[in-house]
């Protein structure tokens, strides 16, 4: 807006400048008419003395004729010769100034003006003109009276009205000089005080506009802490759900491997016991039967406490663990799944190892039954200051970018944040078929002990 204001002004300021010099092309013509009135001034000036002195020299004098052998005729009057000679220079010099003044002069004002000289000058030439024939017919004595009579006075009546024009010019010119200086004053100092206005007004309105956007950005920056405080809540609640989600189900897998596998196991000694002392016919048959549905629920149980909670996790750390998983879901499913630990792991606590095996868990899963994959390779090593984690298969695929209806890529992008790094999901690289999961964490996070889950604001 300020620009705007700036631009209006050098334009204002351009025009008034064009204009200035306009006025001062009419105001050096208006000169130029003033210097051909001085020139006409000059001229019946001139016509004025030269009747003056004609007059002097003609009027009371007797004439005398030069000494001459030849008689003297009308023409051979030396006075009145040198005389006309004078007027016709005059008149000549007096044509052309009232030509260039007639160029220069407004229309209206010049005209009327031009007329009226015009139909003076026209009765002085005539009657100069009388008064040269007259003297050269001989009657010098009759011209002296027609100039005295009538041309001084036409003389003086055309001083007088040229005097009074010359003088009413200048008066004019100076008048419009002022006028005209009147007005680019006032054109200037009513601009500036406008553009002061405008400045003045563009400031307020600045001035406003960045007060009111530092307020917004305050209360943005307010609310954004107050984002990043509920957000920094959030993730606490859900780190300690994690930590409760396997807190439950280490404490379920223990139940069921304590509670359950003891009372399994003693009922399995009782059966064996009675098969011992019991000697009816088929009764050690169906002892035997008991004793493997026994078996078998023995078998169930653990297996469903090793997917709640591994205990190769809690006893012998995330490498055995992994290892153990890969070799118990190959013989489940069938689906050829290798371990591979390409470097050794720097030492995780239990709370960190945890989620780095429900990742690979999750993976696994997914690669067999959404991929449809029949070899699934996990690999694990430390690397470039990070450590790492990638399962790849050879399935179909999937769009990794879609958004997930279930919990388990968005389980596995939260399990990853909270352990400070980040999960990639995309396609094998060089062309082949199958989907890669990596994983990666800095080692310096990855091997720091989990900082312990405080309660939530107004939790008890």
């Amino acid at each position: 807006m300020l620009g705007l204001f700036l631009l209006y002004g050098v334009y204002t300021l351009n025009a008034t400048h064009r204009l200035r010099r306009y006025q001062q092309v009419v105001l050096a013509r208006n000169r130029a008419d003033t210097a051909a009135w001085l020139r006409i001034q000059h001229d019946t000036d001139q016509l004025s003395q030269a009747v003056q002195d004609m007059v002097a020299a003609t009027g009371l004098r007797p004439w005398r004729p030069a000494p001459s052998t030849a008689a003297p005729g009308p023409l051979a009057q030396p006075g009145w010769a040198v005389w006309g000679l004078e007027f016709h220079r005059i008149r000549v010099d007096l044509n052309q100034a009232l030509a260039r003044e007639a160029k220069l002069a407004p229309a209206r004002r010049g005209a009327r003006r031009r007329r009226r000289l015009n139909l003076e000058l026209d009765q002085f030439w005539s009657i100069s003109d009388e008064a040269f024939r007259l003297a050269r017919l001989g009657a010098r004595r009759e011209a002296a009276d027609l100039v005295e009579r009538e041309l001084l006075p036409q003389r003086r009546e055309l001083t007088r009205m040229i005097g009074g024009w010359l003088k009413a010019n200048r008066r004019r010119q100076t008048q419009t000089e002022q006028a005209v200086a009147a007005i680019y004053g006032g054109i200037e100092r009513e601009f500036a005080l406008l553009l002061l206005a405008l400045l003045i007004v563009g400031g307020a309105l600045a001035a406003w506009a960045v007060r009111e956007n530092r307020r917004a950005f305050a209360r943005i920056e307010t609310l954004a802490a107050q984002l990043a405080r509920r957000s920094a809540e959030l993730e606490s609640l859900n780190a300690r759900l994690l930590n409760l989600q396997e807190d439950l189900l280490q404490s379920v897998a223990r139940d069921l491997h304590d509670e359950f596998g003891q009372l399994l196991t003693a009922a399995g000694a009782m059966l064996a016991r009675a098969e011992r002392h019991c000697g009816q016919p088929g009764a050690e048959e169906d002892v035997r039967q008991a004793r493997q549905v026994v078996r078998e629920a023995q078998g169930q149980i653990r297996n469903l406490a090793a997917t709640l909670r591994p205990p190769a996790l809690d006893e012998f750390g995330l490498e055995p663990a992994l290892a153990a998983y890969a070799a118990e879901f190959s013989r489940r499913t069938g689906i050829e799944v290798d371990w591979l630990l390409e470097t050794p792991l720097p030492p995780l606590a239990p709370d960190r190892a945890i989620h780095w095996y429900r990742i690979a868990q999750e993976a696994v899963n997914n690669a067999a039954r959404h991929g449809r994959a029949r070899r699934i390779q996990l690999r694990m090593r430390a690397h470039a200051g990070e450590l790492e984690l990638a399962i790849e298969d050879d399935g179909c695929g999937f769009d990794w970018n879609a958004p997930s209806a279930g919990t388990g890529l968005p389980g596995m992008r939260q399990r990853a944040a909270w352990l400070g790094g980040t999960v990639t999901i995309g396609p094998r690289s060089g062309g082949v078929r199958g989907t890669l999961v990596s994983v990666a964490v800095p080692v310096a996070v990855a091997a720091r002990p989990p900082a312990p889950v405080t309660a939530v604001q107004g939790e008890s």
